[in-house]
This record gives structure tokens, sequence and C-alpha cells, in this order.
């Protein structure tokens, strides 16, 4: 009789637990609930203010969402954050980071202990939405990802949120986001309203804002590295853009050629197999117009897409077919074309099996599109988390490994310099990206050269040796032919 009581008690207990986090999932706002508007919506666009308080209001209503300040922009707004995952390991955040910034850094441990951690350590992914701030379509889908993530009962994606902790940023240029739309609902209902704005959308950037990621200018990107080499080390970055308008609806990696030969092969296999697993689910979801292996490649270091790279994280650049804004296109069939890198001409082929017939084309389909990519992408990490954790450690023992080797073994900085603060400058860059300077403290011989005491030294055997080599080599950009005497195929951007 005893026995039967306990169990009935725990029955009772359970089910209060159950009751209470369901009544809590239950009290989370969607955002259609919250803005008004369905996001998407036609001549609809969520101001950041309105965003950021929507993330503040399912933070504290979720026992799955944790929000994260990440540090003030160049006009004052805050960047922010929200940690998403299941309840236990938002309880022990602490924990997972603390035995990522070991995996970060694999002369701390054997490959048997990180074997050990990787059996058991979940994966973390971040998510970057619309650096460029008139690509607005990543923004409003934010919202809507994270009130999925946070109340979703469907037991695939409850599974790799287990596996995974997904790091959401709504916007990585609020400022710009500010600006746009202000300038979109200042002129609704007039010629303008779409249109380009007569200033920059960065105070100091403009649209380059997402090519200041090795030199640090902004204070946007100077916060982006703080998060991704000094405190989180994702093994994933997934970073959602918009293109243009009359070609494919969606690009996902692979990239295109060239690539950088410093960064471990395992970066492109895992940005190939998490790029298909991405392709795969907008597929089953009927998203027509996906293209791979065409257009962008990632051979210049200077995207905030390109720079973690070099520090073993795997980068995920998404690019979306643009509307006007939140205005839908027309686009007859006969206007859609191909591009020269990737896709000759607008027809199905291997990395473009299944084209987008044309026709209107909406700011809700941008939404609709960057949701199945980042749930492809989450339940494809979540599949493979130990094999993705494990292989981050693998990369920066590899390039302990590979600096210890030499060819080069180091770069030294000279005390004399003839400018003295653009070494001091040289220098500061390379630290705030998460590279290791050491300082001589007595006169050393390499080669043929005598240097000083107080030369600085970037050692090669360090888990960044791709980062670093990258910005110290002279770079030389791969003339690529499509057919012997043909002329050279132009880089798609920057070239080095």
């Amino acid at each position: 009789m005893q026995i039967m009581l306990s169990r009935t008690r725990r029955i009772v207990v359970w089910a209060l637990v159950v009751f209470s986090a369901s009544a809590a999932q239950a009290q989370v706002p969607s955002p259609e609930t919250f803005f008004g508007f369905r996001m998407g919506a036609d001549g609809e666009i969520a101001a950041w203010t309105q965003i950021r308080e929507y993330f503040e209001r399912v933070a504290s209503a979720s026992n799955r969402v944790e929000l994260m300040d990440i540090g003030a922009t160049t006009e004052g707004n805050r960047m922010i954050a929200a940690i998403i995952s299941v309840p236990e390991n938002i309880a022990r955040l602490d924990a997972i980071k603390a035995a990522n910034r070991r995996l970060a850094n694999p002369r701390t441990l054997t490959p048997e202990d990180a074997k050990a951690i990787a059996a058991n350590q979940t994966a973390i992914i971040a998510i970057g939405a619309s650096i460029h701030a008139t690509e607005i379509g990543a923004t409003q889908a934010a919202n809507e990802l994270l009130y999925t993530l946070a109340t979703t009962e469907d037991p695939v994606l409850l599974q790799a949120l287990r596996d995974v902790v997904v790091i959401l940023f709504p916007s990585l240029n609020p400022d710009g986001h500010v600006l746009v739309v202000d300038w979109f609902k200042q002129h609704r209902g007039s010629p303008f309203e779409s249109s380009p704005m007569p200033w920059l959308y960065h105070k100091y950037a403009g649209h380059d804002i997402n090519r200041d990621a090795f030199m640090l200018n902004l204070t946007e990107n100077r916060a982006l590295a703080r998060f991704l080499y000094g405190d989180w080390h994702p093994q994933v970055f997934l970073t959602m853009h918009q293109m243009g308008s009359r070609g494919p609806r969606f690009f996902v990696p692979p990239n295109y050629d060239p690539i950088d030969p410093n960064y471990d092969p395992l970066i492109w296999r895992t940005a190939g197999f998490l790029g298909h697993a991405i392709a795969l689910r907008m597929e089953e979801d009927g998203r027509s117009g996906v293209v791979q292996n065409a257009i962008y490649d990632y051979y210049w270091p200077g995207y905030e897409d390109s720079a973690p790279l070099g520090h073993n994280t795997v980068c995920i650049l998404t690019e979306v077919a643009s509307a006007r804004l939140a205005n839908p296109i027309n686009v007859p069939p006969a206007e859609l074309q191909g591009t020269p890198r990737g896709l000759p001409e607008y027809r199905a082929q291997v990395n473009f099996p299944n084209p987008w017939p044309g026709g209107v084309w909406r700011l809700r389909d941008i939404v609709d599109y960057d949701l199945s990519a980042a749930y492809g992408l989450i339940t494809g990490v979540g599949r493979y988390r130990r094999e993705i954790v494990q292989n981050f450690y693998t990369m920066g023992w590899r390039a302990v490994e590979r600096g210890n080797a030499g060819g080069p073994f180091a770069f030294v900085i000279p005390p004399e310099q003839h400018d003295a603060h653009a070494a001091a400058r040289l220098k500061n860059v390379l630290i705030d990206g998460g590279v290791e300077i050491h300082r001589s403290i007595e006169e050393f011989r390499a080669g043929s050269e005598t240097y000083p005491a107080g030369t600085d030294i970037v050692l090669m055997a360090q888990p960044f040796r791709a980062y670093a080599k990258t910005l110290l080599e002279r770079q030389q950009y791969p003339v690529r032919q499509t057919t012997p005497g043909a002329p050279a195929e132009r880089p798609y951007d920057v070239a080095a």
C-alpha cells in the first residue's frame, strides 16, 4: 500500500511539473500577437525596440531562453542575443561554456580527455541576422524562430535542442535596422517607401559593416569578436543575408571556389555537409530555387562569416532573394537568370535541381526560406553533435601540430619600427582576433637574423594558426580559368 501511494505521489508531482512547464510555455506570446501582424506581412516591418522587447518578453516567460547583452552599438543601441536550449542545458550554461573553451585550446587537453568531453558536450550554434540593414528578412524571421524554439513540442526539434545550444542574434546591425525601418515607415504609401535612403545605414561603414571582421574598427564587430573568439567559441556560425531578386531564391554551402588553403579541410567538409542538410530540409518544405556551389567564395578573410573560419568555426552563409523591403515584387519567368559562377544558365542542374518558376516574391517568402534553413541546420547539427564537437577540437589540435612543423614557424615583429603606431595597431588587431603574441625577454637568433629583446613573436603553433597566417602572409588570389586560354574568372567581391 505504501509503495502504491509513493508511486501515486510521484505521478502527481510529475504531472504538476509537466503542467507547470506547459503553462510557462503557454505564456510566451506569439510574434503575431505581440507585434500585431504576421512576420513578413506585406508592408510591415518589426522595429528594433519592439524586437528587443519581444526577446525580453520571451526570455522572461520561457525556461528555454536566456537573454544576453552583447554590448552597445555605435549609436548606443544594445546588441542582444537569445540563448536557447532545453531547460537542463540552460541551467548549466557556465559548464557548457567552460568545456567549450577547453576544446577550443587543444593544448589543455589530451585527445582522450577531448573525446570524453565531446561525448556529452552540446554543440553551440550561433545565428546572426541581417548585418546588412536593408536585408530585413532574417531579422523578422528571428522573432518566429525564437518563438518556435521556445514553445515547440515537436519531438525532432526538442531532441535537437537537447543536443545543441542556439545563440540567436536578431540583428548584427541594430543601428542600421533602426534607420531603415524609420525611413520605410516615414514614407509608407509614397513612391519612396522602398527606395534607398539618401544617407548611410551605418554611421561609419554604410553597407560594409560586414567587411570589417579582421580590422575590427566598429564596436559591433569588436563585440562579435569577443563573443566568437573569447567567450563562446561556437562550432557553427550561420549568417543570414539577402541577394538579388532575379536569380536563384536561396544560396547555401558548399561555397564556390577558390578556398583559402590555410583552413582545415574539415571546415569545408562540414560546411558542405550541413549545407546539404539545410538544402534537404528546404526541399522537403517545398522551397524551390535553392542553389549550392555557386556565386560566393570564402577566400577573403574579412567578412563576418569568413573570419571565424580561421578560428575552427564552421561558417554557413545563406543568401535569399530580396523583395522591395517589405513590399512584394513580381519576377516574370523570362527575367530569371543564372550567374557566371556556378550557374551559367537558369535551368536545372546538379547544384540547382529545382528552379523557382517565377512569380510574386514577398517578404513572407524570405521569412519562410530563412526559417526552413535554420531548422535544417539545427536538426543537422543535433544529429551529428558528437562528430562536430570532436572535429572542433581536432582542427585546433591539427593547427598546433602544423605550426610546430614550421613553414612558417613564426612571424616576428621587431621593436624598432618606422611607424610604431602602425605596428601597435597590427598587434592589437591580431590580439582582438584571438591571436596569441609572445615577447622575447632576451636577444635571439633565427636563421641569419638576430632580433633584440622585446621582439614580438606570433608563433604558428596555436589553435588559430590559420587566421594569423592568412592575415600575416601575402595573399595571391588564384587565377581561375574555365578552359585553358579563357579570361580569368572574376572573384565575387574582395580578392585578397
